[in-house]
């Protein structure tokens, strides 16, 4: 079978069809290895992204404990910009490099094309997935503020203080590093499909979302829906060149689990 033939049915189609059973396991066979592989990926992200905020956890400790025992200290442990975003970049790169090799390889064994990982549009998205990572650091430093002024404010001693800064970075290791990492995760392993689409010249893609009842109304309402790659798809009002695309809203993007496929005519 060419595989061209099943980037044009549609989950319905294949259901309905009494001779699409090929086709049908094939197209589960696409969303498991993209379920497969992501879910590997934000594992991998989620343990990186907690050696990180411990080390941060550590450093704003150790500067409140100091003997002068200043929160202004406490506040400043993070103050070095470019030495944690550095260390962020660094603690991160192989992951984001080892997903887009994994997801250029996959999708052009699909499209039984190729993938160039030196295309300068593809560095370009790299380069700029580590330059935004970093504002996980503005979230982490405001928290840190926000607790320390209400610990001023509370009369708390320094162990109280204390507690309340192990408890945003409790917060940071658990809610927060599944989010970041299913967003980027998810973001790159499909803005890669999307780069590999444009490689192989191909015009058309469509959205498929999750549909377990935990999609937002949009990517529900968005699901088989068909884009021409350059001109992205309308997800509620907004167009996203693919799921997860880092210039939509947060309100499209953050936990976003949908992907794409091709379309060949």
């Amino acid at each position: 079978m060419a595989s061209c033939q099943i980037h044009n049915i549609s989950l319905e189609t294949l259901i309905a069809s009494s001779i699409s059973k090929e086709l049908a396991s094939f197209f589960n066979a696409h969303t498991k290895s993209f379920d497969k592989n992501t879910s590997k990926f934000e594992k991998q992200f989620i343990k990186q992204l907690r050696v990180y905020f411990k080390e941060q956890e550590a450093a704003t400790l150790k500067a409140l404990h100091r003997k002068s025992k200043s929160i202004e200290d406490a506040e400043r442990a993070l103050a070095d910009k470019k030495y944690w975003a550095d260390l962020l970049k660094e603690t991160l790169d192989d992951i984001y490099n080892d997903i887009v090799l994994t997801s250029g390889a996959a999708t052009a064994q699909i499209l039984s094309g190729s993938f160039d990982i030196l295309n300068p549009d593809v560095l370009k998205m790299m380069y700029n997935k580590l330059d935004k990572i970093v504002d996980i650091n503005i979230t982490t430093e405001d928290a840190i503020k926000l607790q320390l002024q209400r610990g001023i404010d509370a009369g708390d001693s320094i162990n109280l203080m204390a507690m309340r800064i192990q408890s945003v970075f409790d917060d940071a290791s658990n809610y927060r590093a599944t989010t970041i990492a299913r967003t980027e995760v998810i973001g790159t392993y499909n803005g890669t499909s999307y780069e590999t689409y444009r490689q192989n010249d191909i015009e058309k893609n469509q959205w498929l979302a999750t549909l377990d009842g935990r999609d937002r109304p949009d990517h529900a309402d968005a699901h088989m829906m068909i884009a021409r790659v350059d001109k992205g798809f309308n997800v509620g009002g907004e167009i996203l060149m693919f799921p997860g695309d880092p210039s939509g809203s947060a309100g499209n993007i953050i936990n976003c689990r949908c992907t794409t496929i091709a379309i060949i005519d």
